[in-house]
């Protein structure tokens, strides 16, 4: 809360304040400090990493250790971790020799633990956990059996699969909640989950540089950050994004260079585009899943703005992507199909 970083590495953590620097190595803290994962809990200032043996537990002054040894936790490698509202603490954890994953709650006293593969959820690592706004816990796997995300509420467990929405398909990385809105990074992008409607971003129809996000955070502007496996890192937020110093990077460009109207479409849709300089131009259609379904344009285009009319004929409701790209990068817009 205060701005301080902790940085996890395979032999241990480091602290940064901004202006200092702190290790905690294996001169400092005893067993396995290969960490796999951390959450820092701000309500009670404690710090949570996860390791390849065991999860640790940093107070500020005292580390501790949670293994077979000493608590219900098996030597698993830790793949999750977080602490809800009441403070109960939630790891997710694999282990590769029964190919089993595990949901540990620790209430402070007792230990509990759900095997995944009981819930019809086999050979699944459980890779991402967190709490939404009305404290119910969520639970994003990948696995053998493709991708999932729980909503965990008590006893009761509601699984959305890829047969709700394909975007699942490729499995779940990170998942972090924004108000109601679910944000969830896998092997096919990035997912908009607001409890009626998906919404999928990757390569294909957006700016994403990669497919495949291996995580994602919300800053408190609302910026979602979503790291990649190989394209680096992306920050977006629809109507522009909102930098530290409070200014708006608006997408009027981005609207400007890309646009349709109307929007929603019913029966035709014209598109307009503007490129700066003359070159080579395509302009492609994309259902919510990234599969291409048509071509408008590719060819030479002189610079300025420039027309087209679109039909959605036979095509069902539900949201579309319109990708211009040129010599100098690529632009999508979303068009909706309502009748």
């Amino acid at each position: 809360a205060n701005g301080t970083v902790w940085i996890g590495t395979n032999k241990g953590l480091a602290r940064y304040d901004g202006t200092h620097w702190t290790s905690y190595d294996s001169t400092t803290v005893q067993g396995n400090l290969a960490i796999s994962r951390m959450f820092f809990d701000t309500k009670t200032s404690v710090l949570w990493a996860g390791t390849e043996k065991g999860l640790l537990r940093f107070d500020g002054a005292t580390w501790t250790r949670y293994d077979d040894s000493n608590s219900g936790l098996v030597e698993d490698l830790v793949r999750s971790v977080t602490v809800d509202r009441n403070g109960t603490l939630w790891v997710g954890t694999f282990d590769h020799f029964k190919f089993l994953g595990r949901l540990w709650k620790f209430d402070g006293t007792n230990w509990s633990t759900t095997r995944l593969d009981l819930k019809e959820l086999p050979s699944s690592f459980p890779d991402a956990l967190t709490v939404d706004q009305n404290n119910v816990l969520w639970l994003g796997v990948k696995g053998t059996t493709g991708g999932a995300i729980v909503r965990i509420e008590g006893d009761r467990w509601k699984v959305f699969r890829a047969t709700d929405s394909p975007w699942l398909h490729g499995g779940v990385s990170s998942l972090v909640f924004e108000d109601t809105t679910a944000w969830i990074g896998g092997g096919s992008g990035l997912v908009m989950y607001d409890g009626e409607n998906w919404m999928g971003f990757n390569s294909a129809t957006s700016g994403l540089p990669d497919d495949y996000v291996s995580s994602v955070a919300l800053d408190s502007k609302g910026n979602k950050w979503v790291g990649t496996i190989r394209g680096g890192v992306a920050v977006y937020k629809n109507g522009g994004v909102v930098t530290s110093a409070g200014e708006q990077i608006e997408q009027s460009e981005q609207r400007y260079m890309l646009s349709n109207y109307p929007n929603p479409v019913s029966f035709a849709t014209t598109i307009a585009w503007h490129v700066p300089a003359s070159g080579s131009v395509t302009v492609s259609m994309y259902n919510a899943t990234g599969e291409q379904i048509a071509v408008l344009y590719n060819g030479y285009t002189t610079s300025g703005q420039h027309t087209l009319s679109w039909r959605p004929t036979n095509l069902p409701n539900g949201l579309y992507f319109c990708r211009m790209t040129w010599q100098g990068g690529s632009i999508t817009s979303e068009i909706l199909v309502q009748r």
